[in-house]
Parts: structure tokens; sequence; C-alpha cells
């Protein structure tokens, strides 16, 4: 393993690629986005010239060869290999060809990064299977958990240590629930509430509240993480680390209670899982 390097898999606008190389990290970004690619070897010029970063336009996928790549018009978070994640909310679609490759070839030339960062919308799990075959593992894995067959595949390689961390706020989710988070969650319901009064509240009050808890829990670890980005990992997240049933049951209980809420939208449940050896 090579202590020192990051792997930043689905860069997107390089928000995070950024706070890894401000921690004193190498990064190796991957991005399957040519337009976004080009955007960040601009903003990554030094950086590249240091040979602290290198970028890889590729797409992560089972095989080598080249797949179709759907950029989603309305945001492009939302790009991606899948055709329902690409084309959500009936956006116009630009779709292109790109080059992929699998996890292990990137690995067998650049090394065991430290710490692996997964953001692939809908292919996370690819990046984990081809793990299986190193005898070594990055000491931190993150990826967006859809379900529990990715929290198994990391118990499968090793993984016994769990955080699951709500990317709109960066808080963990545990049980019982964290008082922060609960506070958070009352804020979203005062932001996302269609009752009368508390329209009005929030035209006079809204942007006051806003502020504070973007200052409070945006900037919790003196790093200014951008709305999208995945934010803090290792020992530098909140909260307890779970063992594997934890994790399992923590997950299982925020998803059943969102879907039940008048928050959920079909696919706004946003939570990455971090997992440590």
């Amino acid at each position: 393993m090579v202590e020192n390097l990051v792997y930043d898999v689905g860069m997107h606008n390089g928000d995070d690629t950024a706070y890894y190389l401000s921690l004193g990290y190498s990064v190796v970004a991957i991005e399957a986005s040519p337009y976004l690619v080009a955007e960040a070897k601009k903003r990554f010029q030094e950086s590249i010239a240091e040979k602290k970063l290198t970028i890889l336009n590729v797409g992560i996928a089972s095989e080598d060869g080249t797949l179709d790549f759907y950029l989603n018009g309305k945001n492009s978070v939302w790009n991606s290999f899948d055709k329902t994640i690409g084309t959500r909310d009936g956006a116009d679609v630009q779709i292109i060809k790109v080059r992929t490759q699998t996890i292990d070839q990137i690995i067998l030339e650049y090394g065991i990064p430290y710490y692996l960062k997964i953001d692939i919308e809908g292919n996370d799990i690819l990046c984990l299977a081809p793990l299986a075959q190193f005898t070594e593992r990055p000491a931190y894995i993150s990826a967006e958990v859809n379900g529990i067959e990715l929290i198994q595949r990391l118990h499968d390689l090793g993984y016994t240590r769990y955080k699951l961390i709500d990317q709109f706020s960066f808080l963990p989710l545990e049980l019982p629930a964290l008082a922060e988070y609960t506070l958070y969650l009352r804020h979203r319901e005062f932001k996302e509430s269609r009752k009368p009064a508390t329209r009005i509240a929030r035209k006079l009050f809204g942007k006051q509240v806003d502020a504070r808890f973007a200052t409070r829990y945006r900037s919790l670890f003196s790093y200014d993480h951008p709305f999208g980005s995945s934010g803090p990992f290792g020992e530098r997240l909140p909260g307890s680390w779970l063992g594997f049933e934890q994790a399992l049951h923590s997950y299982l209980h925020y998803k059943s209670e969102h879907e039940r809420s008048a928050r959920n939208t079909g696919y706004n449940f946003w939570v990455d899982i971090h997992a440590g050896r």
C-alpha cells in the first residue's frame, strides 16, 4: 500500500481531489466525462506539473473496452453508464463513447491507495470485486451505498469497521440518532415543508437558518467542503465506528425511515459508507 496515495474514482468537478491534495496526498483521479477532465486539467495544472496528481479519462467497468456514457443535461452529478441515472429528471442527454478499464488494471499500474473513494453513479460495486485478488487492500474505502450488497462486499473483503455518513450533512447515521442529526432533519423539514405557516416563516427566516446549517455542518473539519463533495474520510469522520451487523441495521433503519418520509423523491437517500480495516 502506498501510504500517501488516494484514488478519487468519480472525480467529477475535482472538489474532492482539491481536498485530498490540501492534506498532502498524491492523487489518482478517475473521471469518465472528457469535459470535466478538461476543466480539471486547467484547475489543477500546478499539481499535475508537480506530479502530485494524475487524471485518467476513463470509466470503471467490469472489463476493458468502450461503453455508452450518458451526460445528464440538468446535473452532471448524474452522468453515468447507467441510462436510468443518466436520464434522471427527464433531462436532455448527450450520449458519448467512453473508454473503460477495470480498477485492478489501474491499481497494478499506480499501486494500492491508502484511501479509495468511489462515487461513480451506479457502478460503485465494480470497484470492490477486483480487490479480492490483492493480498493488500486500502486502509479505508468509501462508496455511495444503495443496498446491502455493497456493505456485504466490503465485509467479504475483510473490512470490519464502518461509518454511514449522510452526504447532505456529513453527519453519521447511528442508533440511537445523534442529537445533531435530529436537529438537521428538523431543518430539512422546515426547508421543504409546504404548510402555509412554515412557508411564511421560511420567507422571513429561511436565509438565516440555511446559513447557520451550511456553516455548522459543511465546515466542521476546518475545511469548507462544497455541496456534492464526498467530504472527510478515515479518522477525520465524525461518529463511532460500527461493526458489520450494526452498520447493516443502521442502514436499513434509516433507509426505511426515509422511504416513509415526505422527503423521499425516490433517489435522494444519499449516504456513503466508509469502511476501515
